[in-house]
């Protein structure tokens, strides 16, 4: 769903996840509107599945950011094919339509994908992230739902109804990471952090 895609690629990048950037475009050839992100293949013509475990023990700050985005953002179909990863290079988030199930804003945490393992609340990056989705402002939750408002992707209703699930679920994220995790829980965050994106 171009909405999706659209909505899950702002916020990722002005939460300071990576992620591979991309843009609504009209297609030259037909009626019709696609998602296009940019090609990566320098680092070799394909990225292999990428390995959870490999991941989480070479970048475990981009994974922990990962799992509290996918929780914030209700997406339960994170696979090893929407990660691209290098062990010598890095990790981006891709392919983002199964986000926002539920969209109520209202139910418990979803199950996880299982691809991942569910975020340690106690573990310092998943407290970092936790912060980050916390803080993050509301003007800029507004500022992307206008503008996918503006390109089509959402109706006034549906824009509505995204922009309180976010809203929701940012409030709930300690909460939602609590539920999920089998670790037990901890009190939410209360530092102020800077990070991309933020408005003053």
């Amino acid at each position: 769903m171009l909405a999706h895609e659209f909505i899950a690629t702002r916020l990722a990048g002005a939460l300071g996840l990576p992620v591979v950037s991309g843009e609504v475009v009209t297609l030259p050839d037909r009626n019709g509107t696609a998602w296009a992100s940019l090609q990566v293949d320098a680092i070799e013509p394909t990225f292999p599945p990428t390995n959870p475990a490999e991941l989480a023990s070479i970048f475990p700050e981009v994974t922990a950011g990962i799992e509290v985005f996918d929780l914030w953002l209700g997406n339960t179909t994170r696979t090893e094919h929407n990660i691209l990863f290098s062990p010598d290079v890095g990790a981006w988030v891709v392919g983002h339509e199964g986000c926002f199930a539920d969209l109520d804003g209202e139910t418990p945490a979803e199950e996880p994908s299982g691809f991942l393992p569910p975020p340690d609340p106690r573990c310092p990056h998943v407290k970092k992230w936790c912060a980050r989705v916390q803080f993050f402002p509301s003007d800029t939750i507004e500022h992307i739902m206008q503008t996918a408002f503006s390109l089509r992707l959402l109706n006034a209703q549906t824009r509505n109804a995204y922009k309180k699930y976010l809203l929701n679920r940012r409030d709930r994220i300690q909460e939602l990471v609590n539920t999920a995790s089998p670790y037990g829980e901890v009190e939410a965050n209360q530092p102020t952090l800077n990070f991309v994106g933020a408005d003053e």
